[in-house]
């Protein structure tokens, strides 16, 4: 698959995307999971963590926000409005290590790129919006206990990513408020490239982000690099489009 984005400089904050998604309902995003998955672990251990609906596992609600990047790796042809690209990401170069002499109070611009482009891709929280509706892909795979889910936004709940219905803490989110993400990863010991808040002089890990992306649709067609990767997805279907931004 081709994911359209265009790059431009901002001069303030760090990085944010601007982000076309379509509704689906859960129904079709949980069978759309089921008919692309690659039979692997991560695919394997996630779906077995969700029900079969009508309502969602999360909040309750029938609906999902699905980036159209996203979309389109689940088997749906949706696109942008004509001449638009799947997600618009803003950098502010000024701060960021990208050649040159290194300055240890800058950011890595490679990390900025990766954690904007990981959310054209799909990843992220519809808690930024509230409790109530439509939620997210990464959203089914947020929980505080094995076997017990979380989605809320108060500063003291805790909150990681598992893909094994919450027996296995891969990474803990971000709670912080304020308005950081929710999607994003709470900032605490190793960097990682999906963090709700910068490190500077820092180089960002890409790793639970990779996982992250494998169980809400996307199959590794290569072996992933350090600063690359490769996904596949195929095409069916329309759905109406809105588009959201998301800060660093």
């Amino acid at each position: 698959m081709t994911v359209a984005i265009d790059f431009q400089e901002m001069t303030s904050g760090l990085g944010e995307s601007s982000t076309y998604y379509g509704i689906i309902t859960y129904r079709q995003y949980l069978s759309a999971l089921q008919s692309h998955s690659s039979g692997n672990a991560v695919d394997t251990a996630a779906l077995a963590s969700l029900p079969a609906g009508p309502n969602n596992p999360v909040n309750g609600n029938t609906m999902m926000d699905v980036t159209t990047a996203n979309l389109r790796a689940l088997g749906f042809s949706v696109n942008p409005p004509a001449g638009q690209p799947d997600s618009t990401i803003s950098l502010n170069t000024s701060i960021t290590n990208y050649g040159g002499s290194y300055n240890a109070s800058f950011y890595s611009l490679l990390a900025v790129v990766e954690h904007e482009m990981d959310e054209a891709l799909g990843l992220g929280s519809n808690l930024d919006s509230g409790t109530t509706g439509a939620i997210r892909p990464e959203d089914l795979f947020r929980y505080s206990a094995s076997g017990v889910r979380s989605y809320t936004t108060s500063s003291s709940a805790t909150s990681y990513f598992s893909i094994n219905g919450g027996v296995t803490n891969l990474i803990n989110f971000n709670q912080a408020g304020g308005g950081s993400d929710y999607g994003d990863w709470a900032t605490s010991g190793t960097p990682h490239v999906q963090d709700a808040y910068g490190t500077p002089g820092s180089a960002p890990v890409l790793g639970v982000e990779l996982t992250a992306l494998d169980a809400i649709g996307y199959n590794f067609v290569s072996t992933p690099e350090p600063a690359s990767f490769w996904l596949v997805g195929l095409g069916l279907g329309a759905v109406c489009l809105l588009v959201r931004r998301r800060c660093a």
